[in-house]
């Protein structure tokens, strides 16, 4: 656990290196986002579904930096990522079984 705390310390990037592009990137997505999730939850009665989908932002944003800027996914984004797919995972099966208990 303390070699993976450490690796994951040392792999912050510096400020200094960070582009325009990369700030860009991320403000359009984050943009994008923002505008699809509002036009998602008008008329929705199960808001919840929908806001789930919103921890799939850091998702696609690597994908789309990955893909478009040539970016190399490191290691700790793929971590990250296990730890929102997982959480997304564990609160869809706690609303299935609390929906299959009959009380």
């Amino acid at each position: 656990m303390a070699a993976i705390a450490k690796m994951l310390l040392l792999d912050i990037p510096n400020l200094e290196t960070l582009s325009v592009s990369s700030i860009f990137a991320f403000l359009f997505l984050l943009l994008i986002n923002i505008k699809n999730g509002s036009i998602a939850l008008k008329g929705v009665e199960n808001t919840a579904k929908i806001a789930n989908l919103a921890y799939l932002t850091p998702f696609l944003s690597l994908v789309v930096s990955a893909i478009v800027l040539k970016e190399q996914v490191q290691m700790r984004a793929i971590i990250a990522l296990i730890f929102i797919i997982g959480g997304i995972l564990l609160q869809s099966v706690y609303d299935y079984i609390k929906k299959t208990e009959c009380f």
